[in-house]
């Protein structure tokens, strides 16, 4: 092994120059950063087979399928945003359940946002009312609501802001919570690129804000694109996206898609290391950028905008209940995406290719579901398939 891999912050796993070197020099400085030979043989390969589906039945249509997710027992929770209600299924694809309705009232839903279930209960988010509308999983019936971050004018960092998303809920029942404050255009001019920032608060299991900031990121990028006579912010992911993931240890997962490099922080937020694989990113192909897009305003966001040659690196990651780490990866091929297995250290476990247009929701009791889209309906199914490792 060469000199130049014996980096005191940087533990390099096999490497050669070139690879140290391939490192991204805005991570250089990272300490505890692990570096990962990119072409890496996967130890293990993965046999999946789908077993079932999940949607419409002879009783029920679904109108629009939102957030979906699965408890222990491999009960489906299927959210419809259209009828504001949550449809359960066994793990056979019978509906055994609808829970909730719209409205104002104990739980009744105004904008069915995000799910979680823990071992004993099923957590669903509504921003527009911000709260947290709670079921037994017991007995498949309403229990309570939380309202969250009611003590946010306390902080003055949070005036005016919204908490658009709790992506992960820990352990002990407390919220990771995702404030994003207002971003006012004022001054821009067609084809500007607009930051947004979001600030990440620990609430309590009673949905007060009880610490600190854990920490504050850029979050993502829009674009004001000149529509009909006016301009709209168009939400982009060429510039890249904030990437998070929650272990079942806590350990707050942190990436940036332009790079497969990700971060591990404590419960608490303290940074503790990083992982990097020094990946070959595909071309930028603008007209897939803006597929809504004819192709004289797709010219004139080239001619406007300082695009990148490269698209991200990353497109998803979520854990399983295993705590392994699934990450999504772009490649050239767009009609799929590559997946990585790793373990929670970065250690490789396996790769394989999956369709985009299917993509992966849920990862547990050693299924992978994933969302369908029939393309002449516009229908969606959940499907279930079955993992082995070979």
């Amino acid at each position: 092994m060469k000199a130049n891999c014996l980096i005191l912050t940087v533990l390099i796993m096999g490497c050669g120059a070139q690879e140290t070197d391939q490192v991204p020099e805005a991570y250089r400085h990272l300490e505890n950063l692990t570096v990962f030979p990119a072409e890496k043989e996967a130890p293990q390969k993965i046999n999946l087979e789908r077993e079932q589906s999940f949607g419409d039945t002879d009783e029920t249509l679904i109108g629009r399928m939102g957030d979906v997710t699965v408890d222990d027992r491999g009960r489906v929770y299927i959210a419809d945003n259209q009828k504001k209600r949550i449809f359960v299924f066994e793990p056979d694809g019978q509906l055994i359940a609808e829970l909730g309705r719209g409205g104002q009232g104990p739980g009744e839903f105004v904008e069915l946002t995000a799910m979680h279930a823990t071992s004993n209960e099923l957590f669903v988010f509504d921003r527009n009312k911000q709260e947290s509308i709670v079921f037994s999983l017991a007995s498949l019936s309403y229990s309570h609501t939380i309202l969250l971050a009611g003590n946010r004018d306390e902080i003055p960092e949070l005036e005016g802001a919204l908490l658009n998303r709790y992506y992960l809920i820990r352990v002990d029942n407390s919220f990771l919570a995702q404030f994003s404050a207002p971003n006012t255009a004022a001054g821009r001019r067609d084809w500007d690129k607009i930051e947004n920032r979001i600030h990440i608060y620990l609430l309590d299991e009673d949905g007060v804000i009880g610490s600190g900031k854990l920490f504050d990121r850029t979050s993502s990028y829009q674009v004001l694109v000149p529509l009909g006579g006016r301009t709209v912010g168009m939400p982009v992911s060429f510039f890249g996206t904030l990437l998070t993931a929650l272990s079942a240890h806590d350990h707050l997962h942190v990436a940036w898609s332009e790079h497969l490099l990700i971060k591990r922080y404590s419960p608490e937020g303290e940074y503790q290391d990083a992982f990097y694989y020094p990946i070959q990113r595909a071309p930028l192909k603008p007209e897939s950028e803006f597929p809504r897009a004819d192709r004289e305003l797709v010219n004139e966001a080239v001619r406007s905008m300082d695009l990148p040659e490269k698209t991200p690196a990353l497109d998803g990651m979520l854990f399983d209940d295993e705590n392994r780490l699934w990450v999504s990866t772009v490649v050239d091929n767009v009609d799929v995406h590559e997946w990585w297995v790793l373990q929670d250290s970065g250690e490789l476990i396996t790769r394989f290719e999956w369709p985009r247009d299917e993509p992966v929701e849920v990862v547990k009791n050693g299924y992978i579901y994933t969302r369908q889209t029939d393309e002449e309906t516009g229908l969606q199914q959940i499907n279930r398939y079955r993992f082995e490792w070979n």
